[in-house]
């Protein structure tokens, strides 16, 4: 069978390229320039690095002598006063991260992904992925087709496959510009802080600024798209940015004594998502497939995170042909949750903001309904799976609307009223599964491919795999309201031993009543 053609040498591309030559397949990556090329998006957060543990590429990116990344300092929220917060409050296991020369870091994974085993083409642009049907059979490169036992598009903002069949869909809450240029010298902040980004709300937006390695900082601005290209059509690019700086608080007087480097760049910052991420033998991972506001940082997060599960779907589509749709499925399903999650924290977070009364930010409160009710929303912005912690504390320094407070309270009443009952807990409970609750078959990602397996499902949020064990005692209180003497005995006739069954099932229990999975019955 023909192997197995990547397009694109980011860090998504690469990543996945270098994940699959380690796993034994032949790998052609085939990226349109050559590296190392200037490319925006420096900030990562620690659960990039993590990701990049599985490929083998996490020692070289901490060796490369990037700045040291604790966290974030904000001027952002109910006041414009600076306020920090640090990776090691909430992930003791990665503490930080680092903020990244990108035509650096890009080139360390695609040099990792040709030492891994792929076979990588740099100055080779794809013209178009090859379709018979719905399925991908290759690509066509310089005139001539390359057949691909499968394809991944890893072409960002390009978005080749996306654009072939005029599947992308813009999201209007995020129409936004982004105009960056690079500073030598100037100031940082101070002590353990001395490496974070920098995020400043102004009238016209916000802004960024990054410390980068050998003295040099990224620098940029995210505005209203519309409004900021008709006030740049009056003066300059380069103009409207240093007017923009200046407006600010801090950002300004970092960059006092600060070089620019160069005149400033400019580009769309609409996200967007496509219609489908996957379809027959391909897949769309990292920009390809969606993009969402730079405001967390979530970028490269995204493109390494969707690289490590696409390796999984297309090792698990070769491998295992009959779980290829469920893993295709729990691929979708996986990569949208993250992408959902970091989308509404970040819209919550816009909405949040009151420091600064302008045309921009009253743009941007919330104040109707999303696609989800404000409880499913807040909770879908704190409790994702992408979630690291951080985000009740950015949430929290700006002023929610008055649903998304009653939605935070309510979470935390309920969460606990199901504490409170597990004192009432005895063999003559009954127990019962809500509605809203399902066991569902699902391809389970297992850091190396999907496997079968069973999860929880509850409408807005997301899927929680279960062991056999536990998806045996959701179905059977499912099947009728029981108590747990009978549930029990239940388990013993699924088939069960009464070792296991006394042993597991009230921490089974205590669990799924904390989560909300199960409840007791009042009598």
């Amino acid at each position: 069978m023909d192997g197995i053609a990547v397009i694109g040498g980011g860090p998504a591309g690469s990543t996945i390229a270098a994940l699959l030559a380690q796993r034994g397949f032949e790998v052609q990556l085939f990226e349109a320039t050559r590296f190392p090329r200037p490319h925006i998006g420096e900030s990562l957060l620690p659960a990039t690095i993590e990701a990049l543990e599985l490929s083998g590429a996490a020692d070289k990116v901490r060796s490369a002598g990037f700045t040291v990344k604790n966290g974030a300092t904000m001027a952002w929220g109910v006041n414009h006063k600076l306020w920090t917060w640090y990776f090691r409050e909430t992930n003791k296991s990665q503490p930080h991260a680092y903020q990244v020369n990108r035509d650096e870091f890009d080139r360390i994974l695609l040099e990792h992904a040709r030492e891994s085993g792929a076979h990588v083409r740099e100055d080779t642009r794809v013209q178009r992925v090859c379709f018979d049907g719905d399925a991908a059979v290759g690509v066509e490169v310089e005139g001539e087709m390359h057949s691909a036992s499968y394809v991944i598009d890893a072409t960002g903002q390009h978005s080749l496959v996306a654009n072939q069949r005029n599947s992308k869909t813009w999201d209007d809450d995020f129409r936004n510009l982004a105009v960056y240029r690079y500073y030598h010298g100037g100031s940082h902040m101070s002590g353990e802080a001395s490496g974070n980004i920098l995020v400043e709300s102004v009238t016209d937006g916000w802004l960024w600024k990054i410390p980068l390695k050998d003295d040099v900082s990224s620098v940029g601005v995210v505005a209203d798209r519309d409004t900021a290209i008709a006030a740049i059509r009056e003066q300059t690019l380069d103009s409207w940015f240093d007017n923009v700086i200046a407006s600010s608080d801090y950002t300004s007087t970092f960059l006092t004594d600060a070089q620019p480097i160069g005149p400033c760049s400019a580009t769309r910052d609409w996200s967007y998502e496509t219609d489908q991420f996957t379809g027959p033998r391909h897949c769309l991972i990292g920009d390809a497939a969606c993009f969402i506001d730079p405001l967390f940082s979530t970028g490269v997060h995204l493109a390494i995170y969707s690289a490590t599960i696409g390796a999984a779907l297309v090792k698990t589509t070769l491998d295992t042909p009959n779980l290829a749709p469920l893993a295709a499925e729990a691929f979708e399903r996986q990569y949208r949750q993250h992408y959902g999650h970091f989308r509404e924290l970040a819209r919550l977070f816009y909405g949040s903001n009151r420091s600064i009364d302008s045309y921009f930010w009253q743009t941007r409160q919330i104040t109707g309904e999303s696609e989800y009710s404000p409880r499913a929303a807040f909770v879908r912005a704190v409790s994702g799976q992408a979630s690291n912690g951080y985000e009740r504390t950015t949430l929290f320094h700006g002023a929610l609307p008055e649903n998304f407070t009653r939605a935070l309270s309510d979470v935390e009443l309920r969460r606990q009223t199901r504490k409170g009952s597990l004192r009432n807990l005895n063999e003559s409970s009954v127990l019962r599964v809500p509605d809203t609750v399902e066991i569902e078959n699902a391809a389970i990602f297992n850091g190396e491919l999907f496997e079968q397996g069973e999860v929880v499902r509850r409408r807005g949020l997301d899927d929680i795999p279960v062991s056999r064990f536990v998806a045996t005692v959701i179905s059977c209180i499912s099947s009728n309201a029981i108590t747990v003497r009978e549930l029990g005995e239940a388990m013993i006739c699924e088939g069960w031993s009464t070792e296991i069954t006394e042993a597991s099932l009230n921490p089974t229990l205590e669990l799924l009543i904390l989560e909300g999975i199960v409840e007791i019955r009042q009598q």
